[in-house]
């Protein structure tokens, strides 16, 4: 059945596209270990490896640190495997480009990597990174900002201030997800987070003895210790709070993941119990007494036109537009000319000539949108004039736009009281979706509010929703006419007629044309069914056919023709025709935060 095809050619092009997106071109920043050192100025030195794994090939990283609070960046130095890069603006591998402003600091490297991991080492010194107060000194300072675009698998910090650290005497915090930790360690602090999701900072506060910083010139003649205290105590015992809270969250989803389980699995098979019991009574395609696979008979009652929208699900696209100028022409209403040869058989030119007393003593046998084909081209967009050239029908795009949606509704109009779906598999297809997406709603639900196995139902639900238009089954009628029309099309596509089949005067020949066009036959399709023809055949076939002035009507000539009259009448109506110890949440008030990318 046509409908289910296309689904299951819409389902494989997702799976396709997914399966493209996750082979396509993407890094990952494994790791980020930064080695910082406070300096007796109030500087603060910095050494940070940044880890990557790239999928595909990749030529440039780069790094932003935005300089609000702190002093500008010097010093600064980029080492890969112990080789150091150079400044350049040449784009050339082991270079890089810096800018730096009262703002900003920003490098951008270049490298060549595919398919492997790489370590780049960045050093250099920040001034102004420690505020003196009169009772201590401080550094607030993010590590990682907020602007980062990637999670990154483990952020490491290794901090060392003028003298060893020890706590009370130094005190340290870190702000950013609640998984993170700090550590004291021979006198240096650590703080690490694993992993560090997308958008989000990590960011440390120490505060420790002000004459270990005796040169620091940022300074602020205020007491800010208790102040400090206080702020980190409110928000630890907000991140314990919350540390409770997912932890009693946590126990509850897994002492509810056998029920939820239990629940997504009883829900799955009702709706695919349901779906089998629809399928069968609703979906399975009807019995016709037509089997053929190949049929060169052509039904006289069938047009063309109505016969290439049936095939394709009642859609009127540019290939039933130029059916029904080739109907005409085969008819003797309309004769193409070729006007200028063209090495590109789809941008030959050619031009349509009308004859108006054949037209109009077969209006009244015409049907309405063989009539308003007529009348448009040549009284419309002709002026009047009894010929249109392929220059102006391609100039008129706006107006054929236009016109095409109109006209392809007078087409779909001859199917009013012919539906292609039986009213008994639309509502089974209708319960059906309605059965799964009340599914993958409970899915969500038991995922978010209950247990992980709620991802059973919820990938259930949408598998059987997907399913539920296979249920849609064709009326006799039109399953009976789309499998000639298929078995017609297989004809056609194979395209062999006897030598003698000439002979006996084929009158068919014009409405195979006609009809390859109609059901959708590439060029070259079309172009091997003409090749069977002899050069007479073509003048006996085909008079409504006016080759180049001074040359004969050869088969290639007329399947040039007729390829870039149907390109010109898809192209112009293209668009109309739908073709084509933990950390807290803190205050992230800490000056810093870099972030980088790859490309």
């Amino acid at each position: 059945m046509k409908i289910r095809a296309q689904i299951l050619l819409v389902m494989v092009f997702l799976f396709a596209l997914a399966n493209g997106l996750l082979a396509a071109k993407k890094y990952r920043l494994d790791k980020i270990s930064i080695s910082a050192e406070v300096n007796t100025d109030g500087s603060l030195s910095f050494e940070e490896e940044r880890s990557y794994s790239f999928r595909g090939s990749f030529k440039w990283a780069d790094y932003e640190l935005p300089l609000n609070g702190i002093g500008p960046v010097r010093d600064f130095q980029l080492f890969e495997d112990g080789k150091q890069y150079r400044v350049a603006s040449d784009e050339e591998p082991g270079s890089y480009e810096l800018e730096q402003s009262e703002d900003d600091f920003y490098v951008r490297w270049y490298y060549r990597a595919r398919n492997e991991s790489r370590t780049f080492v960045l050093k250099y010194r920040v001034d102004n990174a420690i505020t003196v107060y009169s009772d201590v000194a401080e550094l607030y300072y993010k590590f990682v900002g907020e602007a980062n675009k990637k999670t990154i698998g483990q952020v490491e910090v290794t901090l060392k201030l003028p003298e060893k650290a020890f706590h009370p005497t130094v005190r340290a915090w870190a702000h950013g997800p609640l998984n993170g930790r700090v550590d004291f360690d021979n006198g240096e602090i650590f703080f690490d987070v694993a992993p560090l999701e997308r958008r989000t900072y990590w960011e440390v506060r120490v505060l420790f003895p002000k004459e270990w910083v005796a040169d620091a010139t940022k300074r602020m003649e205020q007491d800010h210790l208790q102040q400090a205290l206080e702020e980190e105590a409110v928000w630890a015992q907000q991140a314990n709070e919350e540390r409770q809270r997912i932890a009693e969250r946590e126990r509850f989803r897994k002492s509810n993941a056998e029920l939820t389980g239990n629940l997504s699995i009883i829900l799955s098979l009702i709706g695919f119990g349901l779906f089998v019991l629809l399928f069968l009574r609703a979906g399975k395609p009807l019995p016709v007494p037509y089997d053929q696979k190949i049929d060169a008979n052509i039904d006289p009652q069938w047009h063309p036109v109505l016969a290439g929208a049936e095939y394709f699900n009642r859609n009127v696209g540019g290939n039933v537009l130029a059916a029904c100028l080739f109907n005409l022409a085969e008819r003797g209403v309309l004769h193409i000319e070729q006007t200028e040869a063209h090495s590109n058989r789809w941008k030959q030119k050619f031009q349509v000539r009308v004859d108006r007393n054949k037209w109009r003593s077969m209006q009244a046998d015409l049907q309405d949108f063989e009539n308003s084909m007529v009348s448009f081209y040549f009284d419309e967009l002709a002026g009047g004039s009894d010929t249109i050239d392929s220059k102006t029908i391609k100039k008129s795009r706006r107006k054929m736009q236009r016109w095409f949606r109109n006209w392809q509704q007078i087409v779909k109009n001859h199917f009013e009281g012919n539906p292609m779906l039986e009213k008994e598999s639309k509502r089974a297809t209708f319960t059906m979706a309605l059965v799964s997406a009340f599914i993958i709603i409970a899915g969500v639900f038991l995922l978010v509010f209950i247990s992980d196995p709620g991802l059973i139902a919820l990938i259930a639900g949408v598998i059987l929703f997907g399913l539920s238009f296979t249920i849609l089954r064709e009326t006799y009628e039109v399953r009976l006419v789309r499998k000639r029309l298929r078995a017609l099309r297989n004809y056609l596509k194979s395209f062999h007629l006897p030598a003698n089949h000439y002979q006996s005067g084929n009158e068919n020949m014009g409405r195979y044309l006609v009809f390859a066009i109609a059901l959708g036959l590439n060029h070259k399709m079309i172009t091997r069914m003409l090749g069977t023809l002899s050069q007479d055949d073509v003048v006996l076939f085909f008079p409504w056919y006016v080759a180049l002035s001074g040359t004969n009507s050869s088969p290639a000539d007329v399947a040039g023709s007729i390829t870039a009259v149907i390109s010109s009448a898809t192209a112009t109506v293209s668009s109309a025709a739908g073709a084509g110890g933990g950390a807290s949440a803190g205050a992230g008030a800490g000056a810093g935060g870099a972030s980088g990318g790859a490309g």
